[in-house]
């Protein structure tokens, strides 16, 4: 009969101070500055979608007078 695999749940091991600063200094500055420009791009699109749908209801509501 098999057997379910066994699962580690124990807490990982703190990083060191060396490891630490790698990853703050390569990976994580990489992404902030990747995350804030999608930030703004996507801030930017959901406004202008906004505006869209104003605009076209405007629109329709003009034409069915």
């Amino acid at each position: 009969m098999p057997q379910q695999l066994q699962f580690n749940f124990a807490k990982p091991r703190d990083c060191t101070p060396e490891e630490q600063k790698e990853w703050m200094d390569g990976e994580l500055t990489f992404w902030a500055s990747i995350t804030g420009k999608i930030i703004i791009g996507l801030s930017i699109l959901q406004v202008a979608l906004l505006g869209f749908m104003l605009g076209t209801m405007y629109i329709i509501g003009e034409i069915l007078k």
